[in-house]
């Protein structure tokens, strides 16, 4: 029993360590994400005013930084498992706008620097192509990142249905 409890205080002494060290070693921004603290926070604002029927949806979002430091971060969009068995894929595209005017700063996603405690406002767009399946869901993440691919946010679901417009004449 003795040899045993010299092996566990062993391996505790010398591989414990080395578990934080690799752990302390990560980028601060994604250890920050792994450990459940975010630096960035996605909100939805406001859903489409379009009908379900419609090829196109425009959702507008926001990304307040929580931190008391600049952050510069990307907007990923990408469909999502839904965990349902008859799932489409939608088309993405992220626009950016200041809060303070309408004007669109690119129709791909650029780096964006988010003053401390501040907050930028973005639309997303999803399309769906002619030959969708219809009568499906789909399911888009969205989620803020880094440079260096580090998650930043939580991620966010829109989930949205995708009717056959033939139902509704």
């Amino acid at each position: 029993m003795k040899n045993y409890l010299r092996s566990i205080s062993t391996f505790m002494l010398f591989c414990l360590p080395f578990s934080v060290f690799c752990q302390l070693s990560k980028s601060d921004n994604a250890a920050k994400v792994n450990a459940g603290i975010q630096s960035v926070k996605l909100t939805l604002i406001k859903k489409s005013d379009e009908p379900n029927t419609s090829p196109e949806h425009i959702y507008l979002l926001s990304a307040k930084n929580i931190t008391d430091k600049s952050v510069s971060l990307i907007i990923t969009v990408s469909n999502a498992n839904c965990g349902i068995a008859k799932s489409s894929r939608l088309s993405q595209v992220v626009y950016w706008k200041d809060l303070e005017s309408v004007e669109t700063l690119s129709d791909k996603s650029p780096v964006i620097t988010i003053k401390a405690n501040s907050t930028a406002a973005f639309y997303v767009k999803l399309s769906r192509s002619f030959n969708s399946k219809l009568n499906t869901w789909n399911c888009t993440e969205v989620k803020a990142q880094d440079a260096d691919n580090h998650q930043l946010s939580e991620g966010l679901m829109i989930e949205s249905f995708l009717p056959d417009p033939a139902d509704f004449r």
